[in-house]
C-alpha cells in the first residue's frame, strides 16, 4: 500500500510541475481554415483589405510560436499569441524559410527584440539597420537578417545560376515576402 501512495505521489508532483512550466495561454495547432502547423520564423502575412494600411501587414512567430509584431502608428511593437494574432488578423498568406534552423534563429531573435526594445515606436521613415524606430515588415525582415543572417531581399538568378545580392530596398512591405519566395523559402498558406 506505501508503495502505490508513493508512486501516485510521485506522479502528483511530476504533474505539478508539468503544469507550472505549461504555458497557461492556448496556442494554435493550425492556422485558421487549414492544416498547417505553425513553425518558428514562419512569415505571417495579412489581406491588404483586413488592415487600413494599403499594404497589409505582417509579423513573424517566434521560436516558442508566439507572434511578435508592431501593429500600427503610436504602437510598440509586442509578442502574443498565435490564437490571438488570427482573431484580430485574418491571415492571407504563411512564408516559411526551408532552413529551418535559421528560421528558429529568427523566431529567437524576433522574441528578443521585442523584450529589449519593447518602446520601439511604430515609423515607417526609418533606416533598415536602426532598432528604435520599426514597422511591421521590417520588423521581420530584421529577425531574419540579423538572427540567421538570411537576407529576405536577397535575389536568386535561375537562369544564370547566382545571387544578385541584395536588393537596395528603403522600404520592406509585407507583399514583398511572397513575390520573393526563392528555392529556399515557400508559401505553405
Amino acid at each position: 500500500m506505501k508503495k502505490y501512495i508513493a508512486i501516485i505521489a510521485t506522479l502528483l508532483v511530476l504533474l505539478t510541475i508539468s503544469l507550472a512550466f505549461h504555458s497557461t495561454e492556448a496556442s494554435a495547432a493550425y492556422y485558421k481554415g487549414k492544416k498547417v502547423s505553425p513553425k518558428a520564423g514562419d512569415i505571417l502575412i495579412t489581406s491588404k483589405a483586413e488592415t487600413r494600411y494599403h499594404s497589409g501587414h505582417s509579423a513573424i512567430v517566434t521560436d516558442n510560436l508566439k507572434v511578435v509584431h508592431i501593429p500600427a502608428p503610436g504602437t510598440h511593437p509586442i509578442i502574443e499569441t498565435l490564437d490571438t494574432w488570427m482573431k484580430k488578423y485574418p491571415i492571407k498568406s504563411v512564408v516559411r524559410l526551408t532552413d529551418t534552423a535559421k528560421a528558429k534563429k529568427a523566431g529567437a531573435w524576433a522574441r528578443t527584440y521585442q523584450v529589449e526594445y519593447k518602446k520601439a515606436t511604430y515609423g515607417i521613415w526609418t533606416n533598415l539597420n536602426t532598432y528604435n524606430k520599426t514597422y511591421c515588415s521590417k520588423l521581420v525582415w530584421q529577425a531574419y537578417r540579423y538572427g540567421s543572417g538570411w537576407d529576405l531581399t536577397q535575389r536568386y538568378d535561375y537562369r544564370h545560376g547566382r545571387w544578385l545580392g541584395t536588393a537596395s530596398f528603403d522600404k520592406i512591405l509585407p507583399y514583398q515576402f511572397i513575390n520573393g519566395i526563392t528555392r529556399y523559402s515557400e508559401r505553405v498558406y
